[in-house]
C-alpha cells in the first residue's frame, strides 16, 4: 500500500519522502500528469496528495493540471487532496484543498511551505480525515480480485 504524491518540485518531493518514510508509509512520486496517469492506471493507492500545478510531460512548464489527476483518482476510487505551494499566492506557505470545489472557491487550509515536514504532516492528517483509507483500499482490492478489473466509477 502506497500513497501517490504528485509533485514536480524536487525539494518538495524529497521532504515528502522524508516525512512518509518516518511515518512508515510507502509512497510513489509522479512528477508529471503523464506519469501520474500511468501510475493510477497501473497501481492501487491508499490515497493521493496532488499538486495543482504540474507539467504535462517531463521538460514542460507546469500548468493547472492537478485537477485532471484528481478526476482520475476519483474515478478510480482513490481518496485525494490537493497540496499547492503557489497556485493562489506566492507567499511562504502552502494550501490544502479537499476537492475541486474547495479549490475553485479558494477555500483551503494554510500549511507551512512544502519543504517543511509540517506541511506534509498536515496534508497526511487531512487525507486520513476523509474516511477509513484502509477500508476503501481493501474494497478496491476485493473488487479487482473478484472482477479481474480495476475499480472505476461510471
Amino acid at each position: 500500500m502506497k500513497i501517490l504524491i504528485v509533485e514536480d518540485s524536487i525539494p518538495n518531493a524529497v521532504t515528502a519522502m522524508q516525512f512518509f518514510e518516518a511515518e512508515g508509509v510507502g509512497i510513489e512520486i509522479a512528477e508529471t500528469l503523464e506519469s501520474a496517469v500511468k501510475k493510477l492506471h497501473k497501481e492501487d493507492f491508499l490515497g493521493a496528495i496532488i499538486d495543482v500545478e504540474i507539467p504535462q510531460r517531463s521538460g514542460q512548464k507546469p500548468a493547472r493540471l492537478g485537477p485532471k489527476v484528481g478526476e482520475l483518482a476519483k474515478k478510480r476510487g482513490v481518496p485525494y487532496i490537493y497540496l499547492t505551494g503557489g497556485y493562489f499566492h506566492h507567499g511562504p506557505e502552502a494550501r490544502i484543498f479537499l476537492d475541486e470545489l474547495c479549490l475553485e472557491k479558494n477555500e483551503g487550509e494554510t500549511a507551512p511551505d512544502k519543504t517543511n515536514l509540517q506541511s506534509w504532516a498536515k496534508a497526511w492528517e487531512t487525507l486520513q480525515s476523509m474516511g477509513n483509507l484502509q477500508e476503501i483500499y481493501n474494497a478496491r482490492v476485493r473488487y479487482k480480485k473478484y472482477t479481474g478489473k480495476n475499480y472505476e466509477r461510471r
